[in-house]
């Protein structure tokens, strides 16, 4: 279910990008069992900027996006924070 302030980026590349350029993630909703060595870059990235993470079944992916979300999907405040 979509929040209402909030939006979602789907894929690896799409979530890189994101928190790099220090956009505000509320969540990263993880495939479990995923692998591979762009998913080890993102989940490092997540775990050093302390973004929330859940291990998911590919079915509650699926119910968000059914467009190629690559295993992964942040949900992303439609507003950033500032400090």
């Amino acid at each position: 279910m979509k929040k209402r302030n909030e939006d979602y980026l789907l894929g690896f590349h799409s979530i890189l990008e994101a928190i790099n350029a220090g956009k505000t993630i509320d969540k990263v909703l993880i495939k479990k069992g995923l692998r591979g060595e762009l998913f080890q870059e993102c989940f490092r990235l997540i775990r050093h900027n302390n973004i929330p993470f859940q291990y998911v079944p590919s079915e509650k992916l699926n119910r968000i996006s059914r467009t190629n979300h690559q295993g992964v999907i942040a949900l992303v405040s439609a507003v950033d924070i500032l400090n």
